[in-house]
C-alpha cells in the first residue's frame, strides 16, 4: 500500500512539474521571459532535464537574466546528461567555437557524438568532420566515413560531398569512382558547387561514370556559378569550342572573365585575347592590357609577346620602350619568331635598350631561321644583312656562333 502511494505521489509531482513547465511555456512564447524564468529555475534546481535546457537558452540569450554563457553551458550540460539532443548540440558549438567558454575539442566532439547518435544529421557531420581531421581525437577515416554515411543518408549535401570526396580518394574506404559520382550528382543536385565541380570532372574523364559530354559542361556551368574558378575556365573553354553545349562565346567571355579575376592565369591570358579581338566582349585594348600583364608577369610566353606588342605600339597602355624590350626579349628567349624579329629591331636602333649591332644580327638570323613563310623569311634576311654591312668580319662570325648555338627558354 505505501509503494502504491509513493507511486502516486511522484505521478502527483511529474504532472503538477509538467504544469508548471508548460506554463512557463506559454509564458516564454508570449515574450514574458521573467514569468518564464520563475517557473523554470525551480524545477531546473530540481532536476528537470527540458527547464534546465530552457534556462541554458534564457542564459545564453541574455533573456530575464544578463548574458552569461558559462551558466547556459553548465545548465545545457545538466540538460545533455539527461539525454536532451538540443541542449548536447547547443553545448557542442559552445566547446567547438570557444564562444564564451573556452574552446575544447574533446569536449566538443563528445557532445557532438552523443547528439549524433540520437540522429541529427548537424551532429553527425561535425562528428565526421572531428574524425577526419583529429580534432581533439585520433583521425579515424573509418569512423570518419561511417558518420559522413549517416548524415548524407539524412540528406545533408556537405556529408554527400564529404563521402564522395572519401570514395574517390579511397580514405577509410575502398576506392569506388562510381560510389563517389553517386554522392556528388546528390550533393550537385542540392547546389553544392564543389560537388557539381567534381562531378563535371568525372563526366569529362568517363571515370565513375559513362563519358558525357554535355553533363560534362552542365555541371561546369553549375559549378561555375557557385563561384569555383577552375570550373568557370572550363566552362568557358567549353562554351567556346561548343563542346557538350552549343558554342556562346559571349558566355565564354563571362566565365573567363570570372575566372581572370580569381587568378587563374591562363584565364587571363584568354580574356585579354578576347578583349584584343572582340571575340564575346566589346574590344578593348585597354581591358586587354590590363590582363595580358598578370598573365606575362606568371609566365605566360604568349601575354608576353603581347604586352610587349602593346607597350611597342602604345595599344591600351602608354607607350613604353624599355617596357616594351623587356616583355618582347622575355618571349623572344622562350622561341617566340615574332618577338625575335622586333627584338632585331630593338637591338639594331636602340629602342629600350641598348643599340647593338651582334645581338640584332642574332634575332634576325633566329628570325629567319623560324619564320612560317618564305616572305617573312625574305624580310628577317634582308634586315639581317642590313645589320651585317654595319659589322666587323669578326663580329658577324660571333654571331653566327651565337645563332648557331642558341636554344629556347624552357617555357
Amino acid at each position: 500500500m505505501k509503494r502504491i502511494v509513493a507511486i502516486l505521489a511522484l505521478l502527483f509531482l511529474a504532472a503538477e512539474a509538467r504544469a508548471d513547465f508548460a506554463a512557463g511555456m506559454a509564458a516564454y512564447q508570449a515574450g514574458n521571459h521573467a514569468a518564464a524564468l520563475a517557473e523554470w529555475q525551480p524545477l531546473a534546481e530540481t532536476g528537470n532535464a527540458n527547464a534546465q535546457y530552457m534556462l541554458g537558452r534564457l542564459h545564453a540569450r541574455g533573456e530575464a537574466v544578463a548574458k552569461d554563457i558559462e551558466a547556459a553551458a553548465k545548465w545545457f550540460a545538466k540538460a545533455g546528461d539527461q539525454g536532451i539532443v538540443d541542449a548536447q548540440v547547443y553545448l557542442a558549438r559552445l566547446y567547438d567555437k570557444g564562444d564564451g567558454v573556452p574552446r575544447d575539442e574533446a569536449q566538443a566532439a563528445k557532445w557532438y557524438r552523443l547528439a549524433a547518435e540520437a540522429g541529427i544529421p548537424e551532429a553527425q557531420y561535425r562528428i565526421a568532420q572531428i574524425y577526419d581531421q583529429g580534432i581533439g581525437i585520433r583521425v579515424d577515416r573509418g569512423e570518419a566515413a561511417r558518420w559522413y554515411r549517416q548524415a548524407a543518408d539524412a540528406g545533408s549535401g556537405e556529408a554527400q560531398y564529404r563521402l564522395g570526396r572519401i570514395h574517390e580518394a579511397g580514405e577509410g574506404v575502398r576506392e569506388d569512382l562510381a560510389e563517389a559520382a553517386k554522392w556528388y550528382l546528390k550533393a550537385g543536385e542540392q547546389g553544392a558547387a564543389d560537388a557539381q565541380y567534381r562531378i563535371a570532372r568525372l563526366y569529362e574523364r568517363g571515370t565513375g561514370v559513362a563519358r558525357d559530354e554535355a553533363a560534362a559542361t552542365k555541371w561546369y556551368r553549375a559549378a561555375a556559378a557557385g563561384g569555383i574558378a577552375d570550373a568557370q575556365y572550363q566552362a568557358a573553354k567549353r562554351l567556346a569550342a561548343g563542346l557538350g553545349a552549343p558554342a556562346n562565346e559571349a558566355e565564354a567571355s563571362r566565365w573567363y572573365l570570372a575566372a581572370a579575376a580569381k587568378g587563374i592565369v591562363d584565364a587571363q591570358f584568354q580574356i585579354a585575347r578576347r578583349f584584343e579581338n572582340g571575340i564575346g566582349v566589346e574590344r578593348s585594348f585597354e581591358d586587354a592590357a590590363k590582363w595580358y600583364k598578370p598573365a606575362a608577369e606568371q609566365g605566360i610566353t604568349e601575354a608576353e609577346y603581347a604586352i610587349g606588342r602593346f607597350y611597342a605600339a602604345g595599344l591600351g597602355v602608354a607607350a613604353n620602350d624599355s617596357e616594351a624590350a623587356k616583355w618582347l626579349a622575355r618571349a623572344a628567349d622562350k622561341g617566340v619568331v615574332n618577338a625575335q624579329f622586333m627584338m632585331g629591331f630593338v637591338a639594331f636602333n636602340g629602342r629600350g635598350a641598348p643599340r647593338d649591332n651582334v645581338q640584332a644580327y642574332v634575332w634576325y638570323t633566329l628570325a629567319a631561321r623560324n619564320f612560317p613563310t618564305e616572305a617573312e623569311r625574305t624580310v628577317a634576311i634582308k634586315d639581317r644583312d642590313t645589320v651585317a654591312k654595319l659589322m666587323s668580319p669578326e663580329q658577324v662570325q660571333r654571331a653566327q656562333l651565337i645563332a648557331r648555338d642558341w636554344k629556347p627558354k624552357p617555357q
